[in-house]
């Protein structure tokens, strides 16, 4: 009664002189989200009482979860919905867990549930403000559940702490005839750290200021 879902031989043959005789089955990989389900195989032979067995078959294809988030980039101190579903409502209700890669930039619960009778529940996603200047960064948040294949959403999470540069002439007007100390350029930077930069020196006038 499932001829779509395992294959075996059409007929047997129990030859002379021996009480019976075996073959075996395949189930099919059908890589669709199915049911579990039993199968009842008969055999049977004109001489001879149809005889049944069952064989319960087992779905290796797990319903899937989803997770997405409502915007691709976030800034520190910026929110964002973080939503998680299941493909179908149902009246128990289910506990997601939930991982990320940037815990330190990415304010994320541990686990969500979605309450029964609703396929999907959201959240305030907050991206962390430290006050330190970093690099954009790829946040992978994972979604997953007993008996659920797993989902990823990706953004990227981009700083407000930015070190800034100023730059000021004095004096601010020179002749042109004011000779090699003109005037006096100061660069400054918005914080101060152990570290050493460098800053390319530019101008538009094809190099003749400098």
């Amino acid at each position: 009664n499932q001829n779509n879902r395992i294959t075996f031989p059409a007929t047997l043959t129990i030859k002379a002189g021996e009480s019976g005789a075996f073959f075996t089955i395949q189930s099919t990989d059908n890589a669709v989200l199915d049911a579990d389900s039993t199968c009842i195989l008969y055999a049977k032979n004109v001489d001879y009482t149809e005889v049944t067995d069952t064989l319960i078959i087992y779905d290796n294809e797990l319903p899937a979860l989803t997770v997405s988030v409502s915007k691709a980039m976030l800034a520190e101190a910026e929110s964002a919905t973080l939503q998680v579903g299941r493909p179908v409502a149902n009246s128990k209700s289910l506990t997601v867990k939930l991982s990320n890669n940037q815990a330190k930039r990415l304010n994320l619960p541990t686990s969500l549930t979605i309450p029964a009778n609703q396929k999907s529940v959201s959240f305030s996603l907050m991206s962390v403000d430290d006050n330190l200047p970093a690099l954009p960064v790829d946040a992978s948040i994972i979604a997953s559940a007993t008996g659920f294949a797993t989902d990823t959403a990706t953004l990227t999470l981009t700083d407000n702490d930015m070190p800034q540069l100023s730059l000021s002439f004095s004096p601010a007007s020179i002749s042109e005839s004011a000779g090699a100390q003109a005037s006096v350029v100061t660069v400054k930077r918005s914080s101060v750290t152990n570290n050493a930069i460098t800053v390319k020196i530019s101008d538009h006038a094809a190099g003749a200021l400098l």
